[in-house]
């Protein structure tokens, strides 16, 4: 979801408006050396409309033309700061010894290599399926896993998958894995929270939330 982004016109406003007094428009006055009798009007502040009708003119003695110099210097930083390439920005990529673990996985899961992505598993490696405030356990070994994932991938030939938004957290690498597959002739997909627990450079047990 977009945050809203506050004009910068806006925050220049916290910098060189004088305190509100009543909802009508303010000229304040600065006068030019001791001797000079010519009064500058300076500049006019809507209250009701951050944009200023007139251009901002103040006297250098007076300390205004230093006041918007900061405003506007204030305001580059801030569109800066919000700028689409910088909102687009994020974390860099998660990397470690546990990532290379899961995407090892997964690059034997697509090749459909049960055997190697028993590489990746501990001996008593636990597949759990959560739903809600339930938990049910669908293997408890990596036998039993394997013994699944032959059968899954007879029953599903085009079956592909990848890891996206992988984080890490000590043992645990949690990703979104988004498998897509050909069924009565329509590409299918779909996509589940997955967490993965690593102890020793191998999976002890990976867990699947509903998926979406």
């Amino acid at each position: 979801m977009a945050r809203p982004i506050r004009s910068g016109v806006g925050w220049a406003r916290l910098f060189t408006s004088p305190p509100l007094e009543g909802r009508s428009k303010l000229r304040q006055q600065f006068r030019v050396g001791e001797n000079e009798k010519k009064e500058w009007e300076s500049f006019s502040v809507s209250l009701v409309n951050p944009l200023p009708k007139s251009k901002i003119s103040a006297s250098p003695q007076g300390g205004g033309g230093f006041v918007a110099l900061l405003s506007l210097f204030c305001a580059c930083l801030f569109f800066a700061a919000c700028s689409p390439d910088a909102e687009r920005a994020g974390p860099p990529p998660a990397s470690g010894d546990n990532v290379e673990v899961v995407n090892g996985l997964m690059a034997a899961f697509n090749d459909h290599d049960a055997d190697k992505m028993r590489e990746f598993w501990a001996p008593d490696v636990t597949w759990i399926e959560l739903s809600g405030e339930q938990a049910s356990t669908v293997t408890t070994s990596a036998e039993q896993l394997h013994d699944e994932l032959v059968a899954y991938f007879e029953a599903y030939p085009s079956v592909s998958s990848s890891l996206e938004h992988i984080s890490v957290n000590g043992h645990f690498v949690t990703a979104i894995e988004r498998p897509v597959w050909e069924e009565g002739g329509e590409r299918m997909s779909q996509s589940s929270v997955v967490v993965y627990e690593i102890i020793d450079g191998k999976v002890k047990r990976f867990w699947y939330y509903p998926p979406q």
